[in-house]
């Protein structure tokens, strides 16, 4: 009987050792996910370009932005982003959100300038923060932006806005 009884109890030890190993090998890969999602999306830097962006724009304008930062553009600022808002009277939404995505992911300035001219837009903000633009949380690709098809029309070295030439 006491063998069992000290069987079974290696084998509850080992049960739980085996799932705090599988939940801490997980924890970096569930924190790396969560990041984006548990601190200040739009940062008072990217404040600032939003800022230069009413100063030197038309009011509805269309900048391209991402959600969080378009939707804090479009409250401060009336400037309007591709994604975002009310994406129920918004056309054609889930191509915005390719077109924005692809905005910040592609390495190609020429494609880069399409997707600007196809939505309109003469400005980019550029934070330095992965972007979401309804496809999960990206990097941005930033080299193309050194292309003479762009200019940097403002820099506070967090965050810059692109004018399309």
């Amino acid at each position: 009987m006491l063998s069992n009884e000290r069987v079974e109890l290696a084998a509850k030890a080992v049960f739980i050792a085996l799932i705090a190993f599988l939940v801490y090998s997980d924890v970096p890969k569930a924190v790396a996910i969560a990041e984006p999602w548990t601190g200040t999306v739009v940062t008072p830097k990217e404040v600032e370009a939003i800022y230069w962006i009413e100063n030197n724009t038309s009011m509805y304008e269309p900048v391209v932005y991402d959600i969080f930062g378009g939707e804090t553009m479009m409250a401060l600022t009336l400037r309007t982003p591709p994604v975002g808002g009310d994406w129920a009277v918004a056309p054609d939404a889930v191509d915005r959100m390719n077109n924005v995505t692809k905005f910040y992911e592609t390495t190609s300035a020429q494609e880069a300038a399409e997707i600007m001219r196809h939505l309109g837009a003469r400005y980019a903000v550029i934070p330095s923060r992965q972007v979401h633009a309804g496809f999960g949380w990206k990097a941005v690709e930033t080299a193309k932006f050194s292309d003479p098809l762009f200019e940097k029309a403002f820099d506070n070295g967090e965050v810059f806005v692109v004018k399309l030439k």
